[in-house]
């Protein structure tokens, strides 16, 4: 890995962070780090698990994010209706249990309902299940 790349995460329901940080890997929980290059500052925000009900955006979203570009890493994309009126720039979400890959013709894996929904580009506001 090139010197000046990063690596850090966030959980989803039912991880252990113990390992990761055992191996230097910052675990954003509910927090953020600043990343700062040539005078410039990017923040990457993580949130705790919905699932779990450890989402707390208030306290993971910097204060800043009026005036510097925020990522936001939710492990599950249910969070997106609470979330937009946070004004983040850019959310990056997993836990779509089926909906990450779609070949045309073939049966779709399981697919949780918000999921289902993010999976076809939609943004309605399904009811929340977790798995």
């Amino acid at each position: 890995m090139p010197a000046s790349a990063i690596t850090i995460t966030t959980l989803g329901p039912h991880y252990v962070s113990g390992p990761l940080q055992e191996h230097g890997i910052p675990v954003l929980m509910n927090s953020a780090v600043a990343l700062e290059r040539e005078g410039q500052r990017l923040w990457l925000a993580g949130l705790g698990s919905i699932c779990e009900h450890q989402a707390d955006p208030a306290r993971a979203i910097p204060r800043a994010v009026a005036q510097e570009p925020v990522i936001l890493l939710a492990h599950e994309p249910d969070i997106l209706p609470d979330i937009a009126r946070y004004n983040v720039d850019l959310m990056l979400s997993g836990h779509t249990h089926g909906g990450q890959v779609r070949i045309p013709f073939l049966r779709r894996w399981i697919c949780l309902n918000m999921a289902a929904a993010m999976s076809r580009g939609s943004s309605g506001t399904a009811p929340r299940s977790c798995t």
